[in-house]
């Protein structure tokens, strides 16, 4: 599907971030100083559009191996009259009609560390170092631990009420707002979100501002779009984009596997290059995922670019059971802007 105004941008798997290093061409020693055409040559190779670009070529020529067909819940057509809030992640109702669709599966690019995201990069893929898995083992943990204590009655889906902090977080001052809890639901919600401010301070600083190119100190990320989802619940697996339009431009999502595996439940990812945004009508081409996802790992994606969902795959390996008995994926997302501090 081509993009609204002109041609189709580059599938993200074009668009990552990774540095480039030229190997058909080396720069003269410097014992013999380049001049003329070489040093013309040089000075175009040294920079970042020059290299993006022969990037975009390589890539553009590799073989394109899907990894296999993912089926997926799309939406039939989309409401004009629905009421896109700005403070609460846009999901499909459930009653809006919905059709599957198979696509083909492709491998999510792998971003390079401690790097901004490529200005048309849309989406990709951080591997985890050792502090980011002990972090995500260490919020696992202590969800784990605030449930037994305080709500051991509670299946993963009713968990997760309290688990998605925009129900109890005032939209004007991004402060908690527990008054309407009875007092053991406020305490919990107060242990989870003390419990996720550790690993948004480890993410904010690692991820997301390299990512935007932004100081940490100008990093917005507010509680209202802090999300755990625990024991296999909460997880979309309806095709939805969490925010829409122009307003959101510079948001970035920012999602950790909190698992040691994704248990047949994978984040799936659209080709941004293949969607009306304007209608939502996500009917792609293609789909993406980051293999063999473990602890830790991250994927990031432009909040108002890229249409996302829970998938089944591969077929047959995810546990849908609402209780704590089996293994479940859980993970943990947020958004981040980049503005001045207030």
């Amino acid at each position: 599907m081509a993009a609204r105004g002109g041609a189709t941008p580059l599938p993200p798997q074009f668009l990552h971030g990774a540095p480039w290093r030229p190997t058909l061409w080396q720069p003269p020693s410097p014992t013999s100083p380049p001049s003329g055409l070489a040093a013309a040559a040089a000075r175009l190779a040294s920079t970042q559009s020059f290299r993006d670009l022969v990037a975009k070529a390589w890539l553009k020529t590799r073989q394109d191996r899907p990894l296999g067909e993912v089926r997926l819940r799309f939406t039939k057509e989309h409401d004009a009259a629905y009421d896109f809030s700005p403070e609460f992640a846009w999901q499909c109702p459930p009653e809006r009609e919905t059709v599957t669709g198979d696509l083909p599966l492709h491998a999510l690019p792998q971003l390079a560390a401690r790097r901004p995201l490529a200005a048309a990069a849309a989406c990709g893929g951080l591997r985890a170092d050792a502090p980011t898995a002990a972090a995500a083992a260490e919020l696992l943990r202590a969800l784990h631990g605030a449930r037994h204590e305080l709500a051991p009655a509670l299946a993963p889906s009713d968990f997760n009420a309290f688990t998605e902090l925009h129900d109890h977080v005032d939209a004007e001052s991004d402060a908690l707002a527990l008054s309407e809890l009875e007092p053991e639901q406020a305490a919990l919600v107060r242990r989870v979100e003390a419990a996720m401010r550790p690993m948004v301070a480890h993410l904010k600083a690692t991820v997301a501002a390299p990512l935007l190119g932004c100081a940490e100190a100008a990093l917005h990320c507010p509680r209202r779009t802090w999300y755990a989802r625990v024991g296999g619940a909460g997880a979309v697996d309806v095709v939805h984009q969490d925010v829409n339009g122009p307003a959101y431009e510079g948001w970035l999502n920012v999602w950790v596997l909190l698992t040691d595996g994704v248990y047949g439940r994978p984040l799936v990812l659209l080709d941004p290059g293949a969607v009306d945004h304007d209608a939502l009508a996500w009917e792609g081409e293609r789909a993406f995922t980051f293999e063999r996802m473990r602890r830790g790992d991250v994927v990031a994606w432009r909040s108002n670019r890229v249409p996302h969902a829970a998938a089944h795959w591969p077929p047959g390996e995810a546990s849908e059971a609402d209780d704590w008995s089996g293994t479940a994926r859980s993970s943990f997302d947020f958004r981040c802007i980049c503005r001045a501090p207030s």
